[in-house]
């Protein structure tokens, strides 16, 4: 059962960029509030109502006012206590005398003064005197240091949000598709079967049991197709197995019965046929079962160190009479030099025994069969090929396959089971090697890798081998 959708990508952008506006405005807000507060703070002196209240009336009572400590303001302040008329009633050191009179643009442009803190307090409702004060403003360590703190505080907290939010998205949106592009990398590379789970409350949570879904689907598919592809080795196994006695038996009893002297001319046609196609089935069986040996899952070579050079020499050796007596020539062109390797010495003659065979039954009369063996890089290479009639270009990416033959009619005048090549480049694969048809003017090119050892080798074949 699918998790339901509880916010969907979209959904969940437009929401962070929602709060993010949210808290840059408020963060902004508080800014200015903090820089007015900070400017009030920094810049004016902090009297109160009840310190003006007892001002006015030391000014009242005794005309004049010399002490502003008790009232925790700088000594060079000033108060003056001024009728409706503008006339000053009173004041302390400092101030203008008793019985001055402003002028209302004289006295305007001094309350107005950029240069002194003014506050003007009126001790009765009819307004018919005031008090007004004259402080200096308090001496800033830095200029605008209100409006700096404001603007560090808003830059502080900017970023705050930004990693905040960062972080939000990252846990719901960067981490989750890095785990999901990691685990989609993993299944890529063949751990099928792999799931996760990442809890991200959005679409990517979805995406990944749909991912989830997918690995598990593949990892039975392909289990499905081993058990399959078991069971079918296993039937072939068995096939030939079971095929092989009776089989062996009827070439046998065949053989014998060819070698009596009591048979007529028409049977002994008959018996010929019996023995030929006989030992064509057995060959068949043979193939079947190399090949299914070769795919099982269980299967290993039984590697030993080797000189291919001298593999290569003694197998050469050994098909010489088969080449002549097909009436064909051959070439050998062997860098004296030493090849070590770690081979299966049975399977890799069956490897030179397929491609040989191949040329002997399908080159065509009066053609040479080369063979080379030489060193490149970390692998040697060995190259096996004819003049003769080559494989048609279109038939050229699939002769490896499986029943694979340049004779599609199947004609038992050619012979041949259409499984050489696919055992050939299974053998040549579970030496990690390659082999490959080379493209050619004329004839038929193999070109075989396998990798050489840095160890030397410890023991040559024989023909006995």
């Amino acid at each position: 059962m699918k998790t339901q959708n509880k916010n969907s990508l979209s959904q969940q952008f437009m929401k962070t960029n929602l709060v993010m506006a949210i808290l840059v405005a408020t963060l902004g807000l508080f800014c200015f509030w903090l820089n007015n507060t900070l400017s009030a703070e920094f810049a004016y002196n902090d009297v109160t109502e009840e310190d003006l209240q007892e001002i006015y009336e030391t000014l009242s009572t005794r005309g004049f006012l010399h002490d502003w400590y008790p009232f925790g303001l700088p000594t060079d302040s000033s108060a003056e206590i001024i009728d409706q008329d503008y006339t000053i009633l009173a004041t302390s050191d400092g101030g203008n005398p008793i019985g001055y009179q402003y002028t209302v643009r004289g006295f305007n442009e001094f309350v107005g003064s950029l240069d002194l803190d003014v506050l003007m307090y009126y001790p009765y409702e009819d307004d018919h005197e005031m008090l007004v004060m004259y402080m200096p403003f308090k001496d800033s360590i830095i200029p605008y240091q209100a409006t700096l703190i404001a603007f560090f505080v808003f830059v502080i907290g900017l970023f705050s949000i930004v990693r905040a939010l960062s972080v939000f998205s990252a846990k719901q949106l960067i981490i989750p598709i890095e785990r999901l592009s990691n685990t989609v990398h993993i299944i890529k590379n063949g751990s099928y079967g792999t799931t996760l789970e990442i809890n991200a409350g959005n679409d990517l949570d979805i995406l990944a049991e749909d991912i989830n879904e997918l690995s598990i689907a593949i990892d039975h598919e392909i289990h499905l197709r081993e058990d399959l592809e078991n069971s079918r080795q296993q039937l072939i196994l068995d096939i030939s197995h079971d095929l092989k006695t009776p089989l062996t038996n009827i070439i046998g009893y065949s053989e014998s019965m060819a070698a009596s002297n009591h048979m007529e001319m028409q049977d002994q046609k008959y018996l010929e046929a019996i023995l030929r196609n006989g030992h064509r089935a057995n060959h068949l069986l043979n193939d079947l079962f190399t090949y299914s040996k070769l795919n099982a899952s269980e299967y290993t070579l039984d590697l030993h160190d080797f000189d291919l050079k001298l593999i290569l020499e003694d197998f050469i050796a050994g098909c010489i009479p088969d080449i002549e007596h097909a009436q064909k020539d051959f070439l050998v062109d062997i860098a004296d030099e030493k090849y070590p390797l770690l081979l299966d010495l049975q399977m890799i003659r069956r490897v030179l025994g397929n491609l040989t065979d191949n040329f002997i039954r399908h080159s065509g009369p009066n053609t040479t069969l080369s063979f080379k063996l030489t060193s490149s890089g970390s692998y040697a290479q060995i190259e096996i090929s004819d003049d003769g009639i080559g494989i048609p270009i279109d038939q050229a990416k699939t002769v490896f396959e499986t029943f694979y033959r340049a004779d599609q009619s199947r004609s038992t005048q050619t012979g041949g089971s259409g499984l050489g090549l696919s055992i050939t480049k299974k053998i040549i694969e579970l030496h990690e090697g390659t082999i490959e048809l080379v493209s050619s003017n004329k004839g038929t090119h193999f070109k075989l890798m396998l990798p050489l050892k840095i160890h030397e080798y410890t023991e040559s074949p024989s023909k006995d081998s």
